[in-house]
């Protein structure tokens, strides 16, 4: 089957739907953390379907940015695992809405990326 720059559109897509879901589910009081967890895997699952579609593709077939798109996106991702493990473990409240609001930064922030790398096709 022969990926197409629809396909990576529509993953990224997929993946800012996930990113606005994992907000809702952050900013929504009383804060359910199961669901902020699974939410967390799917974006994470979402991200590397993303990239892997991304090297499927023919290098000249991508637009010139989406490299380093990725690779920031790469690293918001990885920290965004860790806010999510930060809010798990916190003992106070004052230190879950502090958490809390990192992770709605950096969400943020991938939602930015996401508008950044769609807008490319």
């Amino acid at each position: 089957m022969e990926i197409d720059r629809a396909s990576l559109q529509q993953s990224l897509v997929v993946l800012r739907q996930g990113l606005h879901q994992l907000r809702a589910i952050a900013l929504n009081a009383p804060l359910d953390l199961p669901a902020l967890q699974q939410a967390s895997r799917n974006v994470q699952h979402s991200f590397q379907q993303e990239l892997e579609l991304a090297e499927t593709l023919e290098t000249e077939a991508l637009p010139a940015p989406l490299t380093a798109i990725h690779t920031e996106m790469n690293r918001l991702m990885r920290l965004l695992k860790v806010d999510v493990m930060g809010v798990q473990t916190a003992r106070q409240v004052e230190t879950t809405q502090q958490r809390l609001g990192q992770l709605g930064d950096r969400i943020t922030r991938l939602l930015e990326f996401c508008d950044g790398a769609i807008s490319l096709f």
